[in-house]
């Protein structure tokens, strides 16, 4: 399959029946995992972006390469902060006084 690149990338797909006999081999969980419930976790992750399905005979899945794309934006710390709500110039919680926003912008 070396020299075949449509080859590998058909041989790169697995059932989900082929998924659910895996976890159950390795023991990766407690309770007792039907393929369906295999299935609507697969299908979330094509939701996601991280796996492709293939709908032929029977539903195939295969991961995908997932790009990071960052933003500067992102990286601001007040979009994750728990009370940015509560924070205001002249507050107790404040851009003055908030030692995230004072490393982020190395001030």
């Amino acid at each position: 399959m070396k020299e075949d690149p449509l080859a590998q990338r058909d041989a790169s797909y697995v059932t989900s029946e082929e998924v659910a006999k895996y976890i159950h081999s390795k023991g990766f969980v407690n309770v007792p995992l039907e393929v369906e419930d295999v299935e609507r976790v697969l299908n979330v992750c094509v939701l996601d972006g991280r796996l492709e399905r293939r709908t032929t005979n029977n539903s195939s899945y295969r991961a995908r390469r997932v790009k990071q794309v960052t933003s500067a934006l992102t990286t601001i710390p007040c979009l994750y902060c728990p009370v940015r709500k509560d924070c205001a110039p002249g507050n107790e919680i404040s851009p003055e006084t908030c030692e995230y926003y004072q490393r982020h912008f190395d001030l």
